[in-house]
C-alpha cells in the first residue's frame, strides 16, 4: 500500500474510462491483500506505460473499497471483538501499528524518494519472494493470537513495505507464522492490521485531494469501487485457502520473475 508519496497534480491526470477503472479496481483488489506488493505494481505499470496510472482520488476509492472487503470478511471476528471488549488483543493492534508509523514520520523524505528509483521496485518483489520461499520451512505454528512480542515483531516486519516492492501481507503473514501463530490467525492480525494503515492512507489523501473529483465519471467510480472490492474479498478469502493448504509461499514463484524481468527491463531500455 502506498501511504506516502508525492503528491500527484491532479489536472494531469487524464479522465479514466469505465473500462480502465474495472481494470484497475481489480490489479488493486487482487495485489492488495495477495503477497505481491500494490504499490510495487503501480511503479512497474507507471515505469512500462510512463505515465501516472491512478490519481489521489482513485488511490482514496478503492482504499475504501478494500477497507469494506476486509469489514465485510472479518466482520464476525470485529464483532467478537467489540461485544467481549477484547481490549489485549486490540492493544496488540496498536502496538504493531507503532514501527510503521514511527518509520513513517521520521523517514517520510527517504522514503518517498525511493519511489523514484524504480529499480527498487525489482529488488523489492525479489525479497518478497525470497521471504515468501523461506515460509515453506517455517514449523506449523499453534496460537491463534500473537503475544505482545509476537505483536511488535510483526509490526516490524510491516514497516518493510514501506519499501515499493516489498508486500504488506506478505511480510506481515510471514511474520506471524514466524512466531509460532497458525495459518489463520497470521492472515487475521495481518488484514485486521491493515485497517488502520488503510484508514491512515485515506487521511492522508483525503488532505491532498482537498474535494476534487479527479476527472472521474460516476460510473467509473462507481465500478471501480465495486472491482475493488469483490476482488478484495475474493483475494482475502484465497489468502485463507492457500494457508491452510500450505501454498501462501508459492507466490514466490511469481516474485521471482516478475522482479527480475522489470530489473531486466530498466537495464536494457
Amino acid at each position: 500500500m502506498r501511504v506516502l508519496r508525492n503528491p500527484l497534480r491532479l489536472e494531469e491526470v487524464a479522465a479514466m474510462t469505465d473500462f480502465e477503472a474495472l481494470v484497475l479496481g481489480v490489479i488493486q483488489g487482487l495485489t492488495e491483500f495477495l503477497p505481491v506488493s500494490s504499490k510495487g505494481h503501480l511503479v512497474i505499470g507507471e515505469t512500462l506505460l510512463g505515465l501516472r496510472l491512478t490519481s489521489l482520488t482513485f488511490e482514496l476509492l478503492v482504499h475504501f473499497a478494500t477497507l469494506g472487503a476486509v469489514l465485510v470478511v472479518l466482520r464476525a471476528r470485529i464483532w467478537r471483538v467489540l461485544r467481549e471488549r477484547d481490549v489485549e488483543y486490540v492493544g496488540k493492534l496498536a502496538l504493531a501499528c507503532l514501527p510503521v508509523g514511527a518509520a513513517g514520520f521520521v523517514f517520510k523524505d527517504a522514503i518517498e524518494r525511493v519511489f523514484h528509483d524504480p529499480a527498487i521496485t525489482g529488488f523489492g518483489l525479489l525479497f518478497t519472494g525470497c521471504v515468501l520461499f523461506g515460509i515453506r520451512f517455517v514449523p506449523r505454528g499453534e496460537r491463534t493470537a500473537p503475544t505482545r512480542g509476537g505483536a511488535l515483531v510483526i509490526g516490524l516486519a510491516q514497516t518493510l513495505a514501506l519499501f515499493p516492492g516489498v508486500s504488506r501481507s506478505g511480510m506481515t503473514i510471514a511474520a506471524g507464522l514466524l512466531v509460532g501463530l497458525v495459518g489463520s490467525g497470521a492472515a487475521e492480525f495481518s488484514f485486521l492490521l491493515s485497517l488502520p494503515v488503510i484508514l491512515a492512507a485515506v487521511a492522508l489523501q483525503a488532505v491532498e485531494i482537498q474535494g476534487s473529483t479527479g476527472g472521474f465519471t460516476p460510473s467509473a467510480m462507481i465500478i471501480g469501487f465495486v472491482s475493488a472490492f469483490v476482488v478484495g474479498v475474493f483475494a482475502i478469502r484465497a489468502v485463507y485457502r492457500l494457508l491452510a493448504h500450505s501454498r501462501f509461499g508459492d507466490f514466490a514463484f511469481y516474485c521471482w520473475p516478475a522482479g527480475t524481468l522489470f530489473l531486466l527491463y530498466l537495464a536494457l531500455r
